[in-house]
């Protein structure tokens, strides 16, 4: 009987995302500690590991599937969405930019190539640093300025909204979260 999480039946396909998760994971937690001007690139190490996990994963895993196309396209859309699952840091334009790599990350980490991954999180990093210093900068005033009288929403479901069309679009999406957080 396969592995099992509560009553639901987990696929080859959940462990092989999940094992590429943590190898990208472990490389990012690191680099969150870095000082907000440094970009991250991989190390000769990564690269080596995430070469040996992909032949032992497609070699020695019990459905012997093949890390291609479908799962470079489902290991970006699970990496895109475990970065930013609010949709309050990527925008449309940085999401149509990242679909150069759908296909192609399956012939880039076979050879080594954390390219995709760590360019996609230098991006995140940016914009989570950029929303940091915005913050606080504008805090103080931003609360004082909240206008209780106009009825708002904020979707509890981000499957419910579409990527930011625009750095403004986040700005509002951020100013709704602080007026919900205020009340």
């Amino acid at each position: 009987m396969p592995p099992t999480s509560g009553n639901t039946i987990l696929s080859p396909l959940h462990h092989i995302k999940g094992a590429i998760t943590l190898a990208f994971s472990t490389a990012l937690i690191w680099a969150l500690s870095l000082p907000a001007w440094s970009l991250i690139e991989a190390t000769e190490a990564q690269r080596d590991t995430v070469v040996e996990m992909l032949e032992q994963l497609q070699e020695r895993h019990y459905a012997g599937l093949a890390y291609a196309d479908d799962l470079s396209s489902q290991h970006l859309d699970n990496y895109i969405k475990s970065l930013d699952s609010g949709k309050m840091f990527f925008t449309s334009a940085d999401i149509a930019e990242f679909e150069q790599y759908r296909s192609v990350m399956d012939e880039q980490l076979q050879d080594g190539k954390l390219d995709a991954g760590f360019a996609i999180f230098n991006r995140y990093h940016q914009r989570v640093q950029d929303r940091l210093d915005h913050l606080i900068k504008t805090i103080p005033d931003a609360v004082a300025t909240l206008d209780f009288s106009v009825d708002e929403s904020v979707p509890l479901d981000a499957e419910d909204i579409q990527w930011a069309k625009d750095q403004a679009e986040l700005d509002d999406r951020w100013r709704k979260q602080l007026k919900n957080q205020v009340l």
